[in-house]
């Protein structure tokens, strides 16, 4: 009887804890999303700087065509590099703890 109790309060927790957020699988979202926004910024800035008569008109049109500045894009790309990176970590992380 006490060991069918001990297992029940056990699952209990470990549902608690994998519904909060705050174990793995909370990590391993953060990492996830990190990794989206990291490479799909990387690859628009990335794009500007190569091709940037392809996204200078939608750039414009936003009200964004200041970012056609190399110098603010290769900034960018550091940055966007930096989230990517930083998802991997977490994500490889989350998968060790």
């Amino acid at each position: 009887m006490e060991d069918s109790r001990d297992s029940m309060n056990s699952q209990r927790a470990a549902y608690r804890v994998a519904s909060s957020g705050r174990g793995v699988q909370g990590q391993s979202w953060m990492g996830r999303a990190l990794m989206a926004i990291g490479i799909g910024g990387a690859a628009l800035v990335a794009l500007c700087c190569v091709a940037p008569f392809l996204v200078a008109g939608v750039l414009a049109a936003v009200g964004l065509g200041f970012l056609l500045n190399n110098a603010i894009l290769i900034g960018l790309l550091i940055v966007f590099a930096a989230a990517a990176v930083l998802g991997y970590y977490v994500i490889k992380r989350a998968k060790h703890v």
